[in-house]
This record gives C-alpha cells, structure tokens and sequence, in this order.
C-alpha cells in the first residue's frame, strides 16, 4: 500500500486510468509536464493526501490545474521558470480545494491566478518572489503580482511576504481582499518602505492584526511623509499590540518611520528593534534617542 512518493521526472507525466493512488499521504513531484487535465487531476486529487509539493512543474499545456484533496494539510507550490516562447503558461489556473488546508506556500514568479476554496482554508501561508519573469503574455508587472495567491488566502491569520519589494507606485492594492482574520503579518521584502500605498492597503484590509514585522527593515523618505497611514488603518486603534523591526541601525529614515508608527498606532503595547547578528548592539546614545522618540510620541 503506497503511502509515500517522491517523483523527480522531467518529462510528461500521463496517468493510467486503472492506476488509482487511494492511500497516498505524501506526494511531491519535481519537473514533472502536466499535459492532460483528467490525468494532472487524477494524480493531485486522492482521498488520502496530505500534503503535496510541487516543485518547478511544468503545466503549460493545462487551462486549469485541479487540486482537490479533502484531507489536504499543507501544499506548497514552486512554480518554473517560464519560457517566453510559450504563449500558455501565464494562462492557467491553479485551483485547490482543500476543506483541511492548513499550510499553503507559493514561491516563484507568481504568473498564475489561484484560487483557493475549502470550510476553513489556509491558517498560515507564505508568498515569496523569488525572481523575476519579464514575459510577453504577463497581465502585470513581476513586483505586482503579490495578489495572485492572495486573492485565496481571505481567512489566513499568519502570513508572511518574502522576496521582492512592492512599488511605491504599485497599482497592486486595488486587487487585494480584506482579510479578516489575519493575526500576525511578517514582511521580509527588503528594506520596507512606510509610504508604500501598497503596505497602507494590507494594513487597512487586515482589521484584526495584532502583530506586524518588518524582517529587514523600515524606512520613510523624509519627501513623502506627508499623508503617510492618514487615516490610520482600523487595527492601528484597535488590535495591534506589537510592532518589530530587523536590521535596526537608527538612521534618520528609521527613525523618523518610527515616529510615525508611534503616533499612529494607538493601542501598541511592545515594539521590539534588533539588529544583525554580526552587528553590536545599541549604544547609549542611540538608546537615549529612542527612549526620547518614545516618550514625545506615546501618551498614557
């Protein structure tokens, strides 16, 4: 009884129809061309699976890549490089129904639509560009393709963006959703920018968020300040309790990003500043600074 398969095959993959997979759990397939709708859907479908890998598959042929599993715990996705050449691989849809899904990861040049459906979906998701696909048929651009995964992630309460930086003048934030549940937001996307109309969007469609990182950092152009979180974001005077922010170095665009966070976030009881582990830590004339940024923009 096959519980288990790992399968790097970088050719076409055709399923038989008498091949049934009805106790598979674990499945991870690499390279592997998906050529036939009834066949791809057969193999990602089984009543018993559990967690599924897909790893730089090729599913230029296909107009819908089927997963429905009702079991399914955790799926994550690495899409391929794609080659330009092939007018059908930004075409199709990646759809998944996973009434148990509880982990989905998605990393690539993000050139799909997913759609994601299920009683529960995801609790905990991670999106990450991790390179950049400039290709003729694209319907955006490489750094504004964040909402294809996204637009299926509506009840996730732990997400995380790696990779590239949003644009400040990314027209992304008029495709995202609310996301409702959304607890904790890690963002490790760069240095990132305060005045990102696109991080303002996240932050105002996430009502429920208590805790917010910037991994690598967090900075405003002091030419942009004006308007910045203005109107503050609902979870600014509501829920957001914690704030961190890496690769602290106390710059006069870190600090005058600080500010701003201060002022704006009116029921904010921690923020956590580290820096690399290679670096010192704070002086005492950093400290000072910060425990006077503290006191000037914070009331009891």
């Amino acid at each position: 009884m096959l519980t288990q398969l790992d399968l790097c095959f970088p050719d076409t993959l055709r399923v038989p129809s008498s091949v049934r997979f009805s106790s598979l759990k674990l499945l991870t397939l690499e390279y592997v061309k998906f050529v036939d709708d009834v066949s791809t859907e057969r193999m990602l479908s089984g009543a018993a699976l559990e967690r599924l890998f897909l790893n730089k598959c090729d599913w230029a042929d296909l107009q819908v890549l089927n997963v429905s599993a009702p079991k399914l715990r955790s799926l994550r996705v690495t899409e391929a490089r794609c080659d330009g050449d092939r007018s059908g691989n930004g075409n199709c849809k990646i759809v998944i129904h996973g009434p148990g899904l509880k982990y989905f990861y998605c990393s690539g040049g993000l050139l799909y639509d997913y759609t994601i459906s299920g009683s529960s979906m995801p609790v905990e998701a991670m999106v990450e560009v991790d390179y950049v696909d400039y290709v003729p048929y694209a319907r955006s651009d490489p750094v504004d393709r964040w909402h294809r995964p996204l637009k299926g992630l509506l009840n996730v309460k732990f997400l995380t963006l790696r990779g590239l930086s949003f644009r400040i003048d990314s027209p992304l934030h008029d495709a995202l959703p609310v996301f409702r549940n959304l607890i904790t937001l890690k963002l490790s996307i760069g240095v990132m920018c305060l005045s990102s109309p696109t991080l303002a969007a996240i932050l105002r469609r996430s009502p429920r968020l208590e805790n917010l990182e910037f991994t690598k950092g967090l900075r405003v152009d002091h030419r942009l300040v004006d308007g910045i979180l203005d109107p503050p974001p609902p979870c600014f005077s509501s829920s957001l309790k914690r704030i961190t922010v890496g690769a602290f170095f106390g710059t006069e665009a870190e600090m005058l990003a600080l500010r701003i966070l201060l002022r704006t976030a009116k029921v904010l009881e921690e923020i956590i500043l580290s820096r690399p582990g290679d670096h010192l830590g704070f002086d005492e004339y950093l400290i000072r600074d910060l425990a006077e940024l503290v006191r000037q923009n914070t009331t009891d």
